[in-house]
């Protein structure tokens, strides 16, 4: 019986967080300031799963200048397509969250 209770906690949490994730994607793209970026860095990590299975994970990186001309290195959270150091891209930010962008359109391979 806890199983099941911890099992039905632990699937409301990631629920939870998936939900906030969109939420948050949707109000950098709806109020999110629009500027050119390049990806800066690409961090893989490998994981194995029980039966041999690789996967791998990667988070992207890309470098803009704020509004205030600052620069700014920021994780994106939206990489739906498959990037590389150097690629340009258009991004959002949100001035007050400007570590988290989302990715709009790539400019150059």
């Amino acid at each position: 019986m806890s199983f099941w209770i911890l099992f039905i906690v632990v699937i409301g949490v990631i629920a939870i967080l998936f939900v906030y994730s969109l939420i948050e994607q949707n109000k950098i793209k709806k109020d999110g300031i629009l500027t050119d970026a390049e990806v800066s860095s690409v961090d893989v990590s490998e994981s194995t799963d029980t039966d041999g299975t690789t996967s791998y994970t990667r988070t992207y990186y890309v470098t803009y200048r704020n509004r205030e001309g600052h620069i700014i290195e920021a994780v994106l959270v939206n990489p739906k397509k498959s990037l590389r150091e150097g690629n340009k891209v258009k991004i959002k930010y949100l001035p007050k969250k400007p570590r988290k962008a989302v990715l709009i359109d790539l400019i150059e391979i």
